[in-house]
């Protein structure tokens, strides 16, 4: 399973982007780009744009000004979904970051369409599979600035599933589960439910692999002194969520960390605490231990899990900390509980833009050699458990 901020999706050596066309309103690009292997000299990916026509009023970009752990896009090398939404009301006066109606209920659709398996390339239009409304004014815990309002769901694709976030429905808005929450998941193609996992607060962040989901929740960060987090896990045969790790704001090292972003493969869970680069694995089987991932004198990204790979973003511990300036290095480091961090290339000519993302046997580093172009994607097989530019 592979994550960067949901922005953008992979799946074995094909990546998926969705941005919002500023030419013409109601129209969606999604980009598929089958990339290269290695740092192939002069080899430049192939990219087929899309125009998806939505409502006028639809966007892919995310409701909130400041980071949020949304999904635009999600695949699981079968199926690509893509969420889209517009704020019920009048337009705001695009005030940055919140436009004035940030509090207005979002109505959003989760649109999917087959991939053809040989080129990772849309094979039939997209179709409206689910939709909805979502009212919760919520607040990043850690946002600072970041705009009080609600969610669009959080998406995750698997094995010919599909999991999301809905409100739950009949609940008191001052009772302690006034965020609750429900993690649907259900059949692709057909629609049929798999199952509903109740949550008491709202999802932040959400993985799927196989019959496994792991899942992140937190308290509102505009109503809580010390809002607390958790880190939980259902499967097929246990549906009820189980406790992974629980935290706070407080309990940071920075002080000021916010929820998990999660990844998962189904055998091993791993998040990271955002603003607070406190990365930690566990196994899902029972009496699995706590693992944290520490790479020395490297502050890290979390990019993904995969055949038991941890892929990570790593630059240097002074330039994290605002010791040092200019663009430095970030180095892609797979991890993995038998030889720990495994730099997946050396040098200091490498300059990526993102934490590498793996899934389906691949792992995608964006960026490249300091001569590369900005925003290039390369593939690196995740054969054996360390890494090496394919020829």
């Amino acid at each position: 399973m592979a994550l960067t901020d949901g922005y953008a999706a992979t799946w074995g050596l094909s990546l998926y982007q969705a941005k919002d066309d500023p030419a013409h309103a109601g129209t969606v690009l999604v980009e598929a780009t089958n990339l290269v292997t290695g740092f192939e000299a002069g080899a430049v990916p192939m990219t087929v744009t899309t125009a998806v026509r939505v409502q006028p009023d639809e966007v892919v970009q995310p409701p909130d000004g400041f980071w949020d752990p949304a999904t635009t896009v999600a695949t699981d090398g079968r199926t690509l979904a893509l969420v889209v939404w517009h704020h019920v009301g009048p337009p705001g006066d695009h005030a940055v970051p919140c436009d004035g109606r940030e509090a207005e209920p979002v109505v959003w659709r989760i649109l999917v369409a087959p991939l053809d398996p040989r080129t990772g390339l849309l094979r039939e239009p997209f179709t409206v599979f689910a939709s909805g409304v979502s009212r919760d004014e919520f607040l990043l815990p850690g946002q600072g600035e970041g705009c009080v309002g609600p969610r669009t769901p959080r998406v995750s694709l698997s094995d010919g599933r599909i999991a999301y976030t809905v409100e739950a429905p009949q609940r008191a808005p001052s009772s302690a589960a006034a965020f609750a929450m429900h993690i649907v998941v259900r059949a692709l193609p057909g629609g049929a439910t798999v199952r509903t996992i109740a949550v008491d607060r709202t999802v932040v962040s959400l993985a799927m692999a196989g019959r496994t989901v792991v899942f992140s929740d937190s308290d509102d960060g505009d109503a809580v002194g010390d809002p607390g987090w958790a880190v939980r896990v259902s499967t097929d045969a246990h549906p009820a969520p189980s406790v992974l790790a629980t935290g706070s704001q407080a309990t940071a090292k920075s002080g000021y960390g916010q929820p998990p972003l999660v990844a998962t493969d189904g055998d091993l869970a791993a998040w990271e605490v955002l603003l607070d680069s406190s990365i930690t694995v566990s196994g899902l089987q029972a009496g699995a231990h706590l693992m944290a991932i520490a790479v020395p004198g490297q502050t890290c990204d979390l990019g993904g899990v995969d055949g038991g790979l941890v892929s990570l973003g790593c630059t240097t511990d002074a330039w994290a900390q605002g010791l040092v300036s200019g663009d430095q290095p970030i180095m892609p480091f797979v991890w993995s509980a038998a030889g720990g961090p495994y730099p997946v290339v050396g040098g200091p000519d490498m300059i990526l833009n993102d934490a590498p993302m793996v899934a389906g046997g691949w792992l995608v580093a964006f960026g490249g050699p300091a001569n590369a172009a900005w925003g290039t994607a390369w593939g690196f097989s995740t054969a054996g458990w360390s890494p090496t530019p394919q020829p």
